[in-house]
């Protein structure tokens, strides 16, 4: 990457290893050979009120089976931002711009799209004492966006990378209803939530919900190829609730509710206890319906000074089998530090399992040899700490 400060310009080669060989050639991801990124931020104004900024981009896709090509994304975007202690607004505008070079292609080798769009985000923040007279603090975070993006007719264009994201608080109140280029969604749509949080005397948040809704004028019309015809007037439920008023202790909940059906579609529980950096506890529960119904195990542990331990498991309740197991150990000594995991997981749709064995020695001060097993500790365990675990 290259920057002044206002600009960002990024390059990058991506390729990938297939490993579920199952895997229909027609559902293998693109390589993008190359991808290359441009993207502006400026502020004017006495407070920087005013902003605008330009995100582009020019790729090429590149697989084996179907449509290749070349893609450009242009989208510059203006918007004004007026934040003050207990409310704020910000109103913007963007145009984007897309166009292709197709290859292998059963339509038109080069099809375009161009929109403009159209937002207005705005909150209050409002705070109060508890009740109770200390200094203990409550908030209450009422917000709304209404988003404005015309009806594009964009069948003919390819679905490289573009995808559905997870519907959550944040998704909400995003300007986007894709993640990627090849669509952009139409939106004449209002967005409502709230938010409130409570702090002790010390600042320290000890519990924060939310709940929020997107309701729709009219119904979305743009769909990718898999996504079902949109026929609601509103949007899911989303609903998260997060604690953290124990000592060592967090738990965070969340909720997506169809309220059309009176049906949940997606919830997660995630409890975790970390007395300190060294000690980690996970307890983890995911369900989405038609698809995922998963307990996950985890954590890390010292035993001794120099020795420690670490482990987890994800269980499929559903198909009442293990998903991923792995388990391991870390000896340190003055000068030197060595970790080692075992780990069996499925490797593909057919429940083919496969497995790995990560080894590395770590020297103090100087580079570590072999594989990067504490990358893969601090993904796979919450609360997990490379520096916690050198001490």
């Amino acid at each position: 990457p290259w920057t002044d400060g206002d600009w960002l310009l990024c390059g990058e080669l991506r390729d990938f290893q297939v490993i579920d060989r199952a895997l229909a050639a027609a559902d293998r991801p693109y390589a993008t050979l190359p991808r290359i990124t441009l993207s502006g931020d400026f502020e004017r104004g006495a407070e920087r009120r005013l902003s605008w900024g330009l995100d582009s981009e020019i790729v090429r896709f590149d697989r084996d089976t179907g449509v290749t090509g070349w893609r450009l994304d242009v989208a510059p975007q203006a918007s004004l931002d007026i934040d003050r202690s207990g409310w704020f607004l910000r109103p913007g505008a963007s145009w984007r711009y897309t166009g292709y070079e197709l290859s292998d292609t059963a339509g038109p080798s080069k099809p375009s799209r161009s929109l403009p769009s159209a937002w207005f985000d705005a909150g209050l923040r409002l705070e109060r004492l508890a009740s109770s007279g200390g200094a203990a603090r409550v908030t209450l975070e009422p917000r709304l966006l209404y988003l404005w993006t015309p009806y594009r007719d964009q069948d003919a264009l390819p679905v490289f990378d573009t995808a559905v994201p997870d519907l959550d608080y944040v998704q909400l109140f995003r300007t986007t209803r894709y993640v990627g280029a090849d669509r952009v969604g139409d939106a004449d749509q209002l967005s409502l939530g709230v938010t409130t949080r409570v702090y002790d005397a010390a600042g320290r948040q000890l519990l924060w919900a939310t709940v929020g809704q997107t309701r729709y004028f009219e119904p979305p019309r743009v769909r990718l190829p898999s996504e079902p015809v949109a026929r609601r007037q509103g949007s899911d439920l989303v609903a998260q609730l997060g604690v953290s008023a124990w000592r060592d202790w967090s738990v965070d909940l969340g909720l997506q509710w169809n309220t059309r059906d009176e049906r949940r579609e997606r919830s997660d529980l995630r409890v975790r206890w970390r007395p300190d950096e060294d000690r980690a506890l996970n307890f983890a529960w995911n369900y989405q319906r038609g698809g995922i119904d998963q307990a996950e195990f985890s954590g890390a542990w010292p035993v001794g000074k120099r020795w420690g331990v670490f482990g987890k498991m994800v269980y499929d309740r559903e198909g009442k089998s293990g998903l991923e197991r792995f388990a391991g150990f870390e000896y340190k000594a003055c000068c030197w530090r060595l970790r080692a995991v075992g780990r069996r997981f499925v490797s593909n749709r057919t429940g083919a399992q496969d497995t790995q064995f990560y080894l590395q020695l770590e020297l103090n001060g100087l580079s570590s040899v072999g594989s990067n097993a504490d990358a893969f500790l601090e993904e796979a365990i919450r609360g997990y700490s490379r520096a916690g675990a050198s001490r």
